[in-house]
């Protein structure tokens, strides 16, 4: 549901007019505890409009029909899971964060800074709460003189990636492993370097060039702030290894 969520909200904060897709939208996130429960022709009676717009709206998300919509609903709302915690708390959880992230050698950084500026085309790809999170990589990858490609859609993204060749690189952030369920056989296929950055230090799959290990697994709640501090240390050695170019 988490997932649907981010979609849901990255659609009505792009588009240009309010218009009947606006409305569905909206209509979806009012009622998205429930959507799991609804037959087709409740959520298009919900919404005023007939079943077909209903999937024609659930395809320009990158759902294939409403049925597929559903099915994808797998994960907790927004902030469903993260519990409280006292700010002594909060701070020894960054900390383990950070402990795992300085374990990553320098040469692990470099080697990843080296294909970032061999790359012709760079991807970021992952569930859509990490790509809130993804967009800062964008932004910094790009004071670089790097532009990158950061969809928020997770199915826009399964296709987009497949345009990649040899030259390119696919960063693949997955924090527990769940996204690769359904990239690994995309990936596979593709010719382009490819890293995964996860706290799961069980994964390693051979499809990808290089798996840092970047933040606690038992902390995965707070995922974002690990994430943030791997890109901080990730540019500081990119812009020292252009500096040493020069």
């Amino acid at each position: 549901m988490e997932q649907l969520a981010y979609t849901l909200l990255a659609y009505i904060n792009n588009v240009i007019e309010e218009d009947m897709n606006y409305h569905i939208a909206m209509r979806f996130l009012e009622n998205i505890y429930k959507i799991k429960d609804y037959s087709l022709e409740d959520i298009a009676f919900e919404c005023n409009v007939s079943s077909r717009t209903i999937n024609r709206f659930c395809k320009k998300i990158g759902y294939h029909n409403f049925t597929t919509l559903k099915k994808h609903i797998l994960y907790p709302i927004i902030g469903s899971d993260k519990p409280c915690y006292e700010m002594a708390e909060f701070q020894t959880i960054l900390s383990q964060h950070f402990d795992v992230i300085r374990q990553i050698d320098r040469s692990e950084y470099l080697t990843l800074v080296n294909m970032l500026n061999d790359a012709k085309n760079i991807w970021v790809i992952g569930f859509e709460r990490h790509q809130v999170f993804a967009l800062e990589f964008q932004k910094r990858l790009f004071e670089f003189g790097k532009i990158s490609r950061c969809i928020m859609n997770y199915h826009q993204q399964l296709i987009d990636i497949q345009k990649a060749s040899h030259e390119d690189l696919i960063i693949t952030i997955s924090i527990k492993g769940f996204a690769l369920t359904n990239y690994h056989q995309i990936l596979s296929k593709i010719p382009a370097k490819k890293v995964l950055l996860t706290f799961n230090p069980q994964l390693n799959p051979h499809i990808f060039d290089q798996c840092i290990i970047c933040g606690n697994p038992q902390y995965v709640e707070f995922s974002e702030y690990a994430l943030l501090r791997f890109f901080d240390i990730l540019f500081y050695h990119y812009k020292q290894w252009i500096a040493g170019q020069k």
